[in-house]
């Protein structure tokens, strides 16, 4: 027979664990990036400004891997997250940045955003312990 300590130690993991995988599925806010509010940055690099609220977990000079947010083309995550404006700028490759009151970002493909028919959703995900998201992709150097 096991220990009743031992049973709940179990137990407590299995909670643990079950409210870990539900915080980390479901996003805690989205909005669909409106093509007429896209705009052409330089290079590859296209820029939204976000509804106030947004800046609030974003990157900044102070904390550049702290953004939860994730860029998602049609329902698939671009990335790397996190990136270098200039790397979007010059390589594009659907690198983006969620940086201050903004996401900054190229498509996978270097189409334009605003015609090509395709939806760009960023969702904000929020992990009670602060982890990174999976998917949220690395910081990329120059």
């Amino acid at each position: 027979m096991m220990q009743p300590s031992r049973m709940r130690a179990i137990a407590l993991l299995v909670i643990v664990v079950l409210c870990a995988a539900r915080a980390a599925a479901a996003p805690a806010e989205r909005i669909v990036l409106e093509p007429t509010e896209m705009r052409r940055e330089i290079g590859l690099a296209w820029y939204v400004t976000l509804p106030p609220g947004w800046e609030a977990d974003a990157d900044d000079v102070d904390h550049q891997r702290r953004s939860t947010a994730v860029l998602l083309e049609d329902g698939r995550a671009l990335g790397p997250a996190h990136a270098v404006h200039a790397t979007i700028r010059e390589r594009g490759g659907g690198a983006y940045s969620h940086w201050l009151d903004q996401v900054y970002f190229s498509t996978p493909d270097g189409s334009d955003p605003r015609t090509n028919g395709r939806e760009y959703v960023l969702e904000r995900r929020q992990p009670p312990d602060g982890t990174p998201v999976p998917g949220a992709g690395a910081r990329t150097t120059e």
